[in-house]
């Protein structure tokens, strides 16, 4: 399959209120932007967007889990990604695995944006035979 450029913005962990969200949506629908445009916004924004971006602009996540499905807290599949029609992911973002205490593994020239398709969940770059991701633990601050 011949490769597919693209322009791709990684929206992090913004926008942070729906105020952003809604400015963000205005200035990207009324942009002349290139025709081929991807924006991966943060997983709670994935359908969302998707429904008020104009359809040129197409919609990646920023993450998903290997498995197909199970008992993954937090975690989303490639499967889910597709029945979703979300295209594309972000897939071993450095910034994100050094934040976890993960090791950094080299990213094959296409990467870090994947196609997401089911098949994803199978031939993702992790060593074969190697363990999942897993978190460092996190401090959470107490409730008030």
């Amino acid at each position: 399959m011949a490769r597919k450029f693209f322009v791709g913005g990684n929206f992090k962990m913004n926008p942070t209120s729906q105020a952003q969200k809604k400015t963000i949506v205005k200035v990207l629908n009324e942009a002349d932007l290139d025709p081929n445009v991807v924006v991966a916004p943060p997983s709670i924004y994935l359908l969302p967007l998707k429904d008020l971006l104009r359809k040129d602009i197409q919609i990646a996540a920023q993450n998903c889990y290997f498995k197909p499905s199970g008992a993954f807290t937090g975690e989303t599949s490639p499967a889910q990604l597709v029945d979703a029609g979300i295209p594309y992911v972000i897939l071993g973002e450095s910034l994100s695995k050094a934040e976890l205490g993960l090791p950094l593994t080299p990213h094959p020239p296409s990467a870090p944006f994947h196609q997401a398709t089911p098949s994803a969940a199978r031939s993702s770059t992790r060593p074969q035979g190697s363990s999942p991701r897993r978190r460092a633990p996190r401090s959470r601050p107490a409730c008030a």
